[in-house]
């Protein structure tokens, strides 16, 4: 891997990304489209994924990282797939700056969990390849109470905010409406529920699209799960000067109880257990 990428090039990419914002919905027609997304999940090590392949001389990532295209965008806002391809292409480099030995990416951590995501994607990206994050669901769901906590989307204590998920997510869930709040920013035990979202986008896609990576395995050899990534792009990994610290890292939790591990540890064993069954031994968490 090198971060060599010739200054030329990185001058037109960051130029488009912060002066130029407006005119690439004039060039949408020019921009590429994907090879490969990661999709999740959320609080797994995306963040960190995607800054190291996007020092890739050959990986070019959409601007901004998570473009949240497929799921719709934030709560509150018009729904981003229904703007359409167009407004999706213009979060990526021109053509003719990706070339054809270089891949183009992005990153968007709700798609994994989105039940809409895997058939939007089946639809308009048929052949993209497919990357997943997955972390112990425990740690996952506990990281991503902090994170909404310490962005001012979670007054409840911890022990409240997981007994109250499924009622905080029950509209959401009856009225199809992924946009609704909750399912964004309160979805602790939801989203660490992998083995259905899995299956989910199993129906649409064949398992050879897609790598997973169990995120701890990423937290402790970051080197070699890149070079796993890479091995599954079909990129030449180069010469590797990379700075592997990690990006995004949780740094607000309190002290959690016993208690409430072994409890969310009970919550997601059938689901661990399915996992297993379906991706296997590799991601049976202790």
């Amino acid at each position: 891997m090198s971060n060599n990428r010739p200054l030329v090039t990185r001058i037109i990419n960051r130029s488009s990304r912060v002066l130029f914002r407006p005119a690439r919905r004039v060039t949408a027609s020019l921009r590429c489209l994907p090879d490969f997304l990661i999709v999740g999940s959320q609080r797994a090590g995306t963040t960190s994924l995607h800054h190291w392949l996007s020092r890739h001389r050959g990986l070019f990532c959409a601007s901004p990282k998570e473009v949240h295209f497929f799921d719709g965008g934030p709560t509150g806002r018009p729904c981003s797939y229904a703007r359409g391809l167009a407004w999706y292409r213009a979060h990526f480099p021109l053509r003719s700056v990706v070339g054809s030995e270089s891949l183009a990416f992005e990153a968007s951590p709700r798609y994994l969990f989105h039940p809409s995501v895997p058939e939007r994607v089946a639809r308009d990206l048929p052949g993209v390849r497919i990357v997943a994050l997955l972390r112990d669901p425990t740690e996952r769901a506990i990281s991503h109470y902090f994170h909404s906590r310490s962005k001012g989307r979670e007054p409840l204590p911890i022990k409240q905010a997981l007994a109250a998920e499924s009622q905080r997510l029950a509209p959401a869930w009856n009225s199809a409406d992924y946009k609704e709040r909750s399912f964004h920013y309160h979805s602790y035990k939801a989203r660490g529920e992998y083995a259905g979202q899995i299956e989910r986008w199993l129906r649409f896609f064949p398992r050879s699209q897609f790598l997973f990576i169990k995120s701890e395995a990423l937290f402790a050899s970051p080197r070699a799960q890149v070079g796993r990534v890479l091995d599954f792009l079909g990129v030449d990994p180069g010469s590797d000067g990379l700075d592997y610290s990690a990006r995004n890292i949780g740094e607000s939790r309190e002290p959690v109880e016993s208690a409430l591990r072994q409890s969310l540890d009970r919550h997601f064993a059938e689901h661990n257990a399915q996992l297993v069954d379906l991706l296997g031994p590799e991601f049976d968490w202790p």
